[in-house]
């Protein structure tokens, strides 16, 4: 008979990442050139974290 400590702990992440195409990834640099954070946030909906580590890796 199994009892609840036999069993694997397996916990569900905390979130699930979301995955993003490379193209809406490749308009942000393109609307960068104009437009503020809020408003490529807006057009794009997505949130600030994407947009702010997408233009890091276009500028390496």
């Amino acid at each position: 008979m199994s009892t609840s400590n036999d069993l694997p702990n397996h916990s569900p992440p905390a979130t699930i990442p979301k995955v993003y195409s490379d193209d809406l990834k490749a308009c942000i640099p393109v609307l960068n050139d104009g437009m503020s954070l809020e408003e490529i946030c807006h057009i794009l909906g997505v949130k600030h974290s994407l947009v702010y580590m997408t233009l890091i890796w276009t500028s390496l």
